[in-house]
């Protein structure tokens, strides 16, 4: 009788699909009160406050555009769930709650389809002494113990970490496919009836890259699971092959793991340099998280709802013995990881939990310059944990008993404990979902879990001024201030809430002063994200005291940050519509905002008057906007229609500029002859920074290229770079005059031609190739940078000369002195390195 006819496996399958219904159930009851839950922390950049999230359809070109937000297509899949959600589901908050239950629910059947392909594997473990009905429901106990764990609300209720559940589930189902696929391909006598399996486990593995990095250890995973289960010393056939391989294959080979050592070298060196914004060093970090996962692990153990928090106080390992429990975490997760692997023979499936577990953590909890310490980290690891746990407590409770009828009444004493334990997990995880029902209880609950943690405080004081409780939310952001750590974005937002709530409680001469006070003691690494609010509202104090000159001042400065903390376009638009209340306040009262001697905005539209000034600080797009308004309601506007014009022909002119620039277009990604393969094989080696000997075959490839085309700008160009890389700055400066005699209009060549001549330290003329080149190219993405360190440039030189007895510059723009120079925002993104300058702005 075959199996599909058989009333056993017919009622086994109604048993397991009522099983995993009730699981179903209890997670949507365990997270039914959640469906209000407010948005927190990186809801709002991610996908609330994200333009490119909201398409206007279902077009391939619409959901291809989804790639420009933030993320890329790093996590496209993700994105697209909330761009999905926002149109068909008129961006309702339970929408949203509900996609991430129900996100969770299919994550769960994953976690029983892995669970279910592994204990068919038990002719691998001879360890195993459970019977295969038995271990069915072990597979349902597994899944319903992960998926109500109060660990995974922080998943779950926090909205956008939809990537991790959404990355875990296309993680879970493609491991399981993978097994399946190999015990079919090793056991099976059906030819190719493994492919299915494959290709299913090719297309879920192709998901889970585009939902979220830490799906990058899935490849490492699938080799250690055929270690773990099906050629247990395929490392040691791979070693021997190599020692029997001919010399030409030994040497491909050294040559490919030369490059990956390179770059895996460079890598390094970026990760070391994402540090810089952090508190602690590459070395603490790995300290302290020993410390974490060894909390990850208690959190596990055991789940009390009041040790779960969305913001945690972690003192960082400074050293081995600092703290004290440094070293003993750091010991007893090293024995843990020995005896995963020394043990892995003898018992396959409780120590492929331990490799899932230390695994899955390899990316959030090791070298990487990320935050701490988050709870939904530990998503997709706790699967492997669960797995221990459960198949550790059957299999005891099975040797317990050594007759048939005691073993049924221990087995269902077992399965019995396990349902008690999973009602229990329903209850907590119900119990910690009770402090996401508003934006207070939460913050409330953060900030009395992390007294010491100044982002605490700071969220809290901003959902005490939502509700207008003005000193309560003082005293919270004062609390922030002091508790204040390097880099963190809480002196900001503790900054704003101070100010707006001095502010809406009309207390204006007290919020200019604390806002100029707060101004003078900004640290020097601090979060820049709401800074340009914080001005914003400082600039109401300003306008509301009649100090209108401040005013303006304050918002063309909070612009300014909002362009160096990446143009939020909600930012743009609150400082568009102050600026736009504060001309229309002074507008007809003569008053000079500006200080340009004529009264504003005198007989210019006010929108039309925004717009030259957004045009004079680059902000191109700003300007743009206005325009379109300014000019739909009078489109007979003389001075809107000129600089509508400017701004085309300058967008003209940069198109041009940016077309005759890109390498990788002209050459890279044509090269269909001798002279663009030579180029492109040169650009390559001086953009990506290769070892010198491959420099030298680049330049070897050039030097044909000029020999074959000496009418090139572009060889030209490019040449001198690698004249000023060998620090010959004459010689560079040389091919760079050649490129623009070649083509004068070449904004490359100018840019190149000012580095040369700086390199000279010919600054007058340096700066003036730079000024050149951003004529020819005034849309220029490194604009800023360019404008910065010819600034620097010039100063430097200034510097050097004899200083006249009057200022030059007395005639010049200025701010009011409280402010931080532009410099210190700029610095951040790293624009006053020469070094990176170069890389960037001309290759």
């Amino acid at each position: 009788m075959s199996p599909g006819a058989n009333p056993f496996y017919k009622s086994r399958r109604f048993v397991g699909c009522s099983l995993l219904f009730t699981i179903a159930l209890l997670i949507a009851s365990a997270y039914c009160g959640t469906l209000a839950s407010p948005p927190y922390l990186d809801d709002f950049h991610s996908f609330i406050h994200q333009d490119k999230v909201f398409i206007k359809d279902a077009s391939l070109s619409s959901l291809v555009s989804i790639s420009q937000t933030v993320f890329g297509w790093k996590r496209w899949i993700p994105m697209l769930t909330f761009a999905l959600t926002h149109k068909y589901g008129d961006s309702q908050l339970y929408i949203f709650h509900i996609t991430n239950i129900l996100i969770h629910i299919l994550a769960m059947f994953g976690v029983f389809f892995l669970a279910s392909e592994l204990f068919r594997l038990k002719n691998r473990d001879h360890s195993l002494r459970i019977e295969d009905k038995y271990l069915h429901y072990c597979a349902f106990c597994i899944a319903a113990l992960w998926a109500l764990h109060p660990i995974q609300t922080s998943a779950v209720t926090y909205l956008v970490q939809r990537m991790a559940s959404i990355q875990a589930m296309f993680f879970l189902f493609s491991m399981a496919l993978f097994i399946r696929g190999r015990r079919i391909h090793t056991d099976s006598g059906i030819p190719r009836s493994y492919i299915p399996c494959y290709a299913g486990c090719f297309l879920t593995t192709i998901c889970a890259f585009f939902s979220k990095e830490n799906s990058y250890i899935l490849p490492v995973m699938f080799f250690m699971t055929e270690i773990w289960f099906f050629r247990q010393d395929l490392h040691v056939l791979l070693w021997n092959r190599f020692r029997k391989s001919g010399l030409l294959a030994r040497c491909l080979l050294g040559l490919c793991a030369l490059f990956l050592s390179w770059f895996a070298w460079k890598y390094f060196m970026s990760l070391i340099a994402g540090y810089e914004h952090r508190d602690f060093t590459m070395f603490e970090r790995l300290l302290t998280e020993a410390r974490v996962v060894f909390w990850y692990l208690s959190l596990l153990v055991w789940p009390d709802p009041s040790r779960l928090s969305m913001e945690h106080d972690f003192t960082i390992s400074r050293s081995f013995l600092d703290p004290l429990t440094t070293l003993p975490s750091f010991l007893f997760l090293a024995v843990l990881l020995w005896q995963v692997f020394r043990q892995r023979k003898r018992y396959p499936i409780l120590t492929f939990g331990g490799l899932w577990f230390f695994a899955n953590l390899a990316i959030e909890s090791s070298i990487f310059p990320l935050e701490l310490v988050f709870e939904h980290r530990q998503y997709l690891p706790s699967f492997g944990f669960i797995l221990i746990v459960v198949v550790g407590f059957v299999q005891v409770c099975r040797l317990s008993s050594a007759r048939a009828t005691d073993q049924k009444q221990s087995m269902t004493l077992a399965f019995s404990v396990l349902a008690l334990l999973t009602s229990g997990l329903t209850l907590l995880t119900y119990d910690r979902n009770d402090a996401w029902s508003n934006h207070l209880s939460l913050n409330i609950d953060n900030a009395e879990k992390a007294s010491q943690n100044p982002r605490a405080h700071s969220n809290l004081a901003s959902s005490l001024l939502r509700l207008n409780q003005f000193d309560e939310a003082i005293t919270e952001a004062e609390k922030s201030i002091a508790l204040g750590r390097m880099n963190y974005e809480s002196y900001a937002v503790a900054a704003n809430t101070i100010v707006l709530a001095l502010v809406e409680s009309n207390r204006i001469e007290e919020a200019m002063q604390r806002g100029e006070r707060l101004i003078d003691e900004l640290p020097k690494d601090y979060g820049m994200d709401a800074w340009p609010i914080f001005l914003a509202n400082l600039a109401r104090a300003y306008q509301s005291a009649k100090r209108y000159d401040m005013a303006y001042n304050t918002l063309m400065k909070s612009l300014e940050v909002t362009r160096a903390t990446g143009n939020h376009p909600l930012k743009k638009k609150t400082v568009t519509h102050l600026l736009h209340s504060l001309l229309a306040e002074t507008n007809g009262k003569g008053i000079d905002l500006d200080a340009d001697g004529a009264s504003d905005p005198g007989d210019t539209a006010i929108l039309t008057w925004i717009a030259w000034k957004y045009y004079r600080i680059a902000e191109y797009q700003g300007a743009r906007e206005l325009l379109d308004v300014s000019l739909a309601r009078n489109p007979a506007d003389g001075q809107a229609l000129e600089l509508s014009a400017l701004l085309q022909k300058e967008e003209e002119d940069s198109l041009k500029q940016k077309e005759k620039a890109d390498f990788a277009r002209k050459y890279v990604a044509r090269p269909f002859s001798l002279f663009n393969a030579g180029m492109a094989v040169a650009y390559l080696a001086q953009e990506k920074q290769l070892p010198s000997f491959l420099l030298g075959i680049g330049e070897a490839a050039l030097d044909h290229c000029l020999s074959a085309r000496p009418e090139s700008a572009d060889a030209h160009l490019l040449k001198g770079w690698y004249h000023y890389q060998r620090e010959d700055a004459k010689m560079a400066v040389e091919e760079a005059e050649r490129a623009i005699q070649l083509d004068p209009e070449y904004a490359r060549a100018w840019i190149g031609y000012g580095f040369f001549l700086a390199g000279m330290n010919r600054a007058e003329n340096a700066v003036a190739a730079f000024d050149r080149a951003l004529q020819l190219h005034p849309r220029f993405s490194q604009r800023n940078a360019i404008q910065a360190l010819a600034t620097s440039i010039r100063e430097a030189d200034t510097a050097k000369a004899p200083q006249p007895p009057e200022s030059s510059a007395a005639g010049a723009h200025t701010t009011h002195n409280t402010f931080p120079t532009e410099p210190e925002y700029s610095s951040r993104s790293g624009v006053t390195n020469t070094a990176r300058q170069r890389h960037e702005c001309c290759l």
